[in-house]
């Protein structure tokens, strides 16, 4: 078993430059080893291009160098010496905020590096940014969004390749003392390759800072700009790491040429990567050259193990250029909050297909659930209006404050006889209200949450990035990102409400109905925060059968178990349940609700074949009856603060979901590896 040596990070003693020194770095999981005893040294202002076929181990080794990893079960052994510890890594996948433009983009990386991001916003001029811009094929599209596809209002986004380029222009915005790229080249085409080789040349040489560089299969000309390259083999064993022009006479040394490699096929024109590449890969469809593979593998790297051999460090490079560099510092608090407030705002009010989805799912639904239940419920009546619904419980609401001054005392007795007989409703619709308002809880809650965990999900990888580089906490986004969300959400809770309350007869009021809708969406956009951030991966998934928890256990049974029998049931649930039920955004909703709707509702009298035979609507007489056979008002509180008490229960699982999704995306976000000192 290799030694596994202490991982660290040390500053080396060269001022304004810096030399990436690696010793026996190493990466293994349980089972197997990943990367075998790797050592290598980078001059400043030089790039390194890491080559290999498939599965030999070039992205595990830039995680390694960058103390990065995607999983808890890679354990890294070695010494890594390096100026500094400002490490940019450029990474195969893009990720984005997509509804931002490229301007805005770049703006805010730049004010959250603690740099001046207005600098950023200029496309003339000699700036940096501008130059960069232009030899990366991006200038003219500062004002286009990042988008990845074609919206409905906005078909003017980025390609695969444009989106590439931009990605390695954000990720090495700023000073750093280590530059790694892993397949910087993928997704572009042969010119755009080259040019991002050349930037990454070019920028090394300027910050005097190592480029390293995975390339999976590399042109001739791209090779050409390499000054130093790394062959790795299936195992993740080095067989060459050196210049790179002298790698083909280092294996001619070795007594393998192209000719002998290709079974002495005449070769027209060598390129010198895929040879480098084809030494090292292993055939599998054939098992007789799989094992002539195998057996040239195990002596190459053989060989390279027994000369122990290593770049070495060029101390005139590194002494005779004096790098200037511009200061960065992270801004300060409200600068920091703000910029990630305004960016989750961009994001969420210009994801105009999302938007438009949500208002048609809210209106129509709404729609659907008025003239599914307006049969027996009825329609608005006309001429009723929103204040004289006010259903709160606490007040004192009087009919006749609300009646105009007549100039008979009898006119306003009937008058008010009128209006009391309009407040009076069928007890026969007492459970499709039941229903109707606990479909409309339902569907804020299911929509608000399984809407929060796919948003969550997609912009996690930023948010991974930026946390890796320090720029801010997880307390700090997640605020800024919960304080963006609420304007949509009142937006959409209301407009359902609006629909909703204008289509039925109902005795709740339009505030007190669209207020609960909205506090129910906020708790569950908080619990899909909090899946999403404890759910590294498939967040959607684990989302859903905690959605049909809070569902079964949130829904009001009306089978006559109420009162007392109720809460007996409820002491025989399992204490995990009993959890559940708690922070069900569902059950609070509901039976806030509901409260409103029954608690001082007058019932008409109608004959005994009109009214329920069965369940807690039998022969009741008042609202206040079906308040007590639905078992809302029970407990602690008292039955005429069961709507604030369930609202405020809202609020509270609103808020510990908001503290356990900072503390899942706090435990849950940038690793660094293993390291060990066996």
């Amino acid at each position: 078993m290799w030694l596994l040596l202490f991982f660290v990070l040390s500053t080396s003693a060269t001022a304004g430059s810096s030399t990436l020194v690696v010793r026996n770095v190493t990466a293994r999981t349980k089972n197997e080893v990943i990367i075998q005893p790797s050592s290598f040294e980078v001059p400043p202002g030089k790039m390194l291009g890491i080559i290999g076929p498939s599965g030999s181990g070039k992205t595990t080794l830039l995680q390694s160098l960058a103390q990065m990893e995607e999983s808890n079960s890679i354990t890294v052994g070695g010494d890594v010496n390096i100026r500094g510890s400002s490490v940019a890594f450029i990474e195969q996948g893009d990720c984005f905020f997509e509804c931002l433009t490229v301007k805005e983009t770049l703006k805010i990386a730049g004010t959250l590096q603690g740099w001046d991001g207005h600098s950023y916003g200029r496309t003339g001029g000699d700036s940096e940014l501008a130059t960069q811009l232009k030899q990366l094929g991006l200038c003219g599209l500062e004002n286009r969004r990042v988008g990845g596809k074609a919206s409905l209002f906005s078909r003017s986004h980025l390609s695969g390749g444009e989106r590439r380029r931009l990605s390695f222009l954000l990720n090495t915005l700023g000073p750093c003392d280590l530059i790694l790229a892993d397949e910087p080249s993928s997704g572009l085409d042969s010119t755009q390759s080259l040019n991002v080789i050349r930037m990454l040349k070019k920028i090394g040489v300027g910050k005097m800072v190592p480029v390293l560089v995975s390339i999976h299969q590399p042109r001739e000309r791209l090779f050409d700009m390499l000054d130093y390259v790394m062959v790795m083999s299936p195992g993740g064993r080095v067989v060459y790491c050196g210049e790179a022009a002298s790698a083909i006479d280092y294996f001619k040394r070795g007594g393998w040429t192209p000719f002998q490699l290709y079974q002495k096929k005449k070769i027209k024109s060598l390129n010198t990567a895929e040879f480098l590449i084809d030494l090292v890969s292993i055939n599998h469809e054939d098992p007789e050259r799989q094992k002539e593979d195998v057996e040239r593998i195990e002596e190459l790297a053989s060989n390279w193990k027994r000369n122990n051999l290593a770049i070495v460090n060029s101390p005139t490079t590194a002494s005779s250029t004096n790098v200037q560099e511009r200061p960065s510092r992270r801004p300060r608090f409200l600068k920091r909050f703000w910029t990630l407030f305004s960016r989750s705002l961009k994001q969420n009010f210009r994801n105009t297909d999302l938007n438009l989805l949500k208002i048609i799912g809210n209106v129509g639904t709404a729609y659907f659930f008025s003239i599914l239940f307006q049969k027996s419920i009825g329609p608005r009546r006309p001429g009723d209006r929103v204040w004289d619904r006010i259903s709160s419980s606490s007040s004192k609401f009087s009919i006749a404050s609300k009646v105009p001054r007549l100039s008979s005392t009898s006119s306003t007795s009937s008058l008010q006889s009128s209006m009391s007989k309009k407040l009076a409703y069928s007890a026969g619709s007492l459970a499709d209200r039941t229903a109707l308002l606990s479909y409309a809880i339902l569907s804020t809650c299911m929509q608000s949450l399984i809407t929060s965990l796919g948003l969550f999900e997609s912009e996690r990888p930023v948010v991974t990035r930026e946390r890796r580089r320090k720029q801010y906490s997880s307390a700090e986004y997640m605020t800024a990102k919960a304080v963006a969300e609420l304007p949509l959400q009142f937006i959409f809770s209301w407009l359902f409400a609006g629909v909703l309350h204008s289509n039925c007869d109902l005795n709740i009021s339009l505030p007190r109905l669209g207020s609960t809708l909205s506090l129910a969406g906020v708790a569950s956009t908080m619990t899909g925060y909090m899946i999403g951030s404890l759910c590294q991966n498939n967040a959607v998934v684990a989302g859903v059968p905690i959605l049909l928890a809070y569902i079964t256990l949130g829904i009001i049974n009306p089978s006559g178990q109420a009162g007392e029998q109720q809460q007996l049931s409820q002491l025989g649930l399992p204490f995990p349940l009993k959890i559940l039920k708690d922070a069900s955004p569902v059950r609070w909703g509901i039976e806030s609700v509901l409260f409103n709707e029954f608690n001082d509702m007058k019932i008409e009298r109608q004959s005994l074949k009109k009214l329920p035979r069965m369940g807690v609507y039998a022969l009741i007489k008042d609202g206040k009856q079906v308040v007590k056979a639905l078992g809302l008002g029970e407990g602690k509180h008292c039955e005429d603060d069961t709507a604030d008490h369930a609202n405020f229960n809202l609020v509270k699982v609103s808020c510990v979901n908001f503290l356990l999704a900072i503390f899942g995306l706090s435990t849950t976000g940038p690793k660094t590896m293993t390291t060990s000192n066996k």
